[in-house]
């Protein structure tokens, strides 16, 4: 239809909450995987389900606004809550602002497509300048799901995830863990394992009253990715395919 403008669903939730898969899952249905961790390194769509190489990270860092946003995200905001102070709003808004531009672009360029975009949002603050972005360009199909994870659960997701990624780079799991790019890491095995698994002070922020397009989806930790799944194309009014 000329008119039909699709949808924008933002998945969001916190690391190992089942995102990328429900992601692929809506892929398969037709719907254009936006991911916002590569989004920060290469093309959110293309290389949705790539690992970064050097080259790609190098090129990405030519885009000199991008990487200042992500900077000022990770040093003004990610470090502030974690160090159990408030984040930096403008510091956030200034990085979903770019994100959400590329969102855009990316739906003016297939007009009628469902496009999820999936990143960590756990904010209500975030959560509405999202809202804000997306329909100030005349986007009235705009929703939000949030996998809502226990925190224990997420911590076995997360391992689970990083036991697989060993096991198919052929390696023992600490020599995974120890190879693992990253300048904020612990140096001693057993931190950096509870870092990469454990979600930390992080927590995903109730849902507010006035937050009319925003679903929250309680799992249990005792589902498997095919009944996460389920709820989402649920909540999204959509069935499994034949």
């Amino acid at each position: 239809m000329a008119h039909d403008t699709g949808r924008i669903v933002v998945l969001c939730g916190l690391a190992g909450s089942g995102k990328t898969s429900t992601a692929k899952t809506l892929k398969e249905h037709g719907w254009i995987y936006f991911e916002g961790d590569v989004w920060s390194w290469g093309d959110p769509v293309s290389q949705a389900e790539e690992t970064p190489t050097p080259e790609m990270i190098a090129k990405a860092r030519e885009n000199a606004e991008k990487m200042k946003a992500i900077m000022a995200m990770g040093a003004e905001f990610y470090a502030r809550v974690n160090a159990g102070e408030e984040g930096s709003y403008e510091a956030a808004n200034a990085f979903y602002d770019l994100m959400m531009a590329d969102v855009l672009k990316v739906k003016h360029e297939n007009p009628g497509k469902d496009i999820v975009v999936v990143h960590a949002i756990n904010h209500k603050k975030i959560r509405d300048h999202l809202f804000q972005c997306l329909e100030k360009d005349g986007c009235n199909k705009v929703s939000m799901v949030c996998l809502d994870v226990p925190h224990d659960a997420l911590k076995r997701r997360n391992l689970y995830r990083l036991e697989s990624r060993a096991k198919a780079d052929g390696k023992t799991l600490q020599k995974f863990i120890m190879d693992f790019p990253g300048h904020n890491l612990p140096a001693e095995y057993e931190a950096r394992l509870e870092q990469l698994t454990s979600p930390g002070v992080l927590k995903l922020e109730p849902l507010g009253d006035d937050e009319k397009n925003v679903h929250f989806i309680h799992v249990s930790g005792v589902e498997d990715q095919a009944g996460v799944d389920k709820k989402v194309l649920d909540v999204l009014r959509m069935k499994e395919p034949e």
